[in-house]
């Protein structure tokens, strides 16, 4: 694992405006590091604003983290981008 994490190190570093490095999926998945793989993917969205999966990330991060009021903003976000989103609006139902 240890080698998993270098490799995006290096990747992170030669690749820095490359949205897809700082997915967050890995190092959250991998071993439980939320705190980090939230500020990847807002770096992440800082890359690309519009991206949907990322934004859809980022809100399921916040939830884990219970930061609430966050994730109904980018649950918001996500609707003003594809209104007529299914999963973010079963998601988005809870704040209404």
């Amino acid at each position: 694992m240890t080698e998993l994490w270098a490799e995006l190190e290096i990747i992170r570093q030669t690749q820095p405006n490359d949205p897809r490095v700082f997915d967050g999926r890995h190092d959250r998945e991998a071993s439980g590091r939320w705190e980090e793989s939230t500020q990847n993917l807002e770096r992440a969205l800082d890359l690309d604003p519009r991206n949907i999966q990322i934004l859809q990330q980022l809100a399921l991060s916040y939830e884990y983290l219970r930061r609430y009021a966050e994730e109904k903003l980018i649950l918001d976000r996500v609707l003003a981008i594809v209104p007529n989103d299914a999963a973010t609006k079963q998601s988005a139902r809870w704040w209404n």
